[in-house]
Parts: structure tokens; C-alpha cells; sequence
């Protein structure tokens, strides 16, 4: 099931520019006060402090919940966990694609 919400432009203006700089610089180079607002308990929409509801479910750990407005805020837990194999494996598929594109290349500059 899907929800469609509208947002005025200008939101998802500011939606694409913050999702732009997470991908270029990373979580860590966020706005100190954009942290400090998404770590509030309080809801960024009437104020009223949020309601801790712990869940295990496909990640989420916990879901703050506005009892006045209805807004939730979901605190996912993601980790991802990297062997020296893992690492291996990875630099070597890169290098075989990596030799197979430029065998290829090599062959279609040569008939020409």
C-alpha cells in the first residue's frame, strides 16, 4: 500500500538539496542544528513532546509518536559488518570488470 503526501515545492526543494549534500559529504557533515532537530522529542509540528513506542521490526528499533497531531518518527538501526573476504572479493570482481571492459574496448578500436 502506498501514500501519496503533498509537500509545497518549496520543501521538496529544500528535500533535494539536503539529500544532494548527504550523498556528496555524508551523514556525518550535517548541519549541527539539522541533527539537534532530528534528535528532538519533540514534534516539529504542534511542539507536543512524543510518545516512545519500542518496535522490532525490519530495522526500526523505536517509533516516536505525536499523541496530539499523529506525526511518527521512526529510529532505525542499520549496521553493516565488512570481513578482509568481503574486501577481497569486491577488488577483485572490480578488476575483472575493469579488464573486461578494457578488452573490450580494445577490441572494437582495433575493427574499426
Amino acid at each position: 500500500m502506498y501514500t501519496t503526501v503533498k509537500i509545497p515545492e518549496e520543501t521538496r526543494k529544500s528535500m533535494d538539496v539536503l539529500r544532494g549534500q548527504i550523498a556528496r559529504k555524508g551523514l556525518d557533515n550535517l548541519p549541527e542544528n539539522f541533527k539537534r532537530q532530528l534528535s528532538a522529542n519533540s514534534c516539529p509540528f504542534c511542539y507536543t513532546q512524543l510518545k516512545t513506542n519500542k518496535v522490532v521490526y525490519g530495522g526500526i528499533k523505536e517509533l516516536h509518536t505525536c499523541p496530539k497531531c499523529g506525526f511518527s518518527k521512526p529510529v532505525m538501526e542499520i549496521g553493516v559488518s565488512v570481513t578482509a573476504d568481503d574486501v577481497l572479493k569486491a577488488i577483485g570482481t572490480a578488476t575483472l570488470v575493469a579488464l573486461g571492459i578494457y578488452v573490450l574496448g580494445t577490441i572494437l578500436s582495433e575493427s574499426r
